[in-house]
């Protein structure tokens, strides 16, 4: 959900270092692992160069489609889905 770099070890009984880094690239969310310490932070702000820049929310009530006769100029039929 947000952004992040952290480090863990391989396993246990090693000195291994494995590196985390949490970015958006576009609209998606990348979880990347890397044994380069330098690797991951330009990862990591490069990620903060990619900002979402616009948000577009669409709600609909509902719908509906009407069926006419233009020579009678009356309506024939109406459909409407609703929420």
């Amino acid at each position: 959900m947000q952004d992040g770099l952290g480090e863990f070890f391989a396993d246990r009984d090693s000195n291994h270092k494995l590196f985390w880094v949490s970015f958006l690239d576009g609209m998606q969310r990348v979880l990347l692992f890397t044994e380069d310490f330098l690797q991951a932070t330009r990862a990591q702000e490069a990620g903060e160069f990619e900002r979402i820049d616009m948000e577009i929310v669409l709600s609909i009530e509902g719908a509906g489609v009407s069926m006419v006769d233009n020579e009678k100029r009356r309506e024939i039929a109406y459909l409407g889905v609703t929420r």
